[in-house]
């Protein structure tokens, strides 16, 4: 499943030690349900981003000095070029 954490191998590799623990008879089933209004780790992560890319363009849109500089020099920012500084 898109954007699932749960992936095909790992729960190979998890049935394998299962099975060497309590016996080769062992099956393991994982159900991946969504629950309404929960977020998961990468929509987190993804929305974070997202969040801190719009931020980026708005201040740099909205800095009088880059207003300036793109009015004297009839310059364009070019929002692809735009992006976050990154959390250290």
């Amino acid at each position: 499943t898109p954007g699932t954490m749960c992936t095909d191998r790992m729960k190979q590799q998890l049935e394998q030690v299962l099975r060497k623990k309590y016996g080769s008879e062992l099956r393991l089933l994982i159900t991946e349900k969504m629950i309404d209004g929960l977020e998961t780790p990468r929509a987190k992560q993804s929305r974070e981003e997202q969040q801190r890319l719009e931020e980026a363009r708005q201040v740099i849109e909205s800095d009088p000095d880059i207003q300036r500089l793109c009015e004297a020099f009839d310059a364009t920012i070019i929002e692809e070029s735009i992006m976050p500084v990154k959390k250290s």
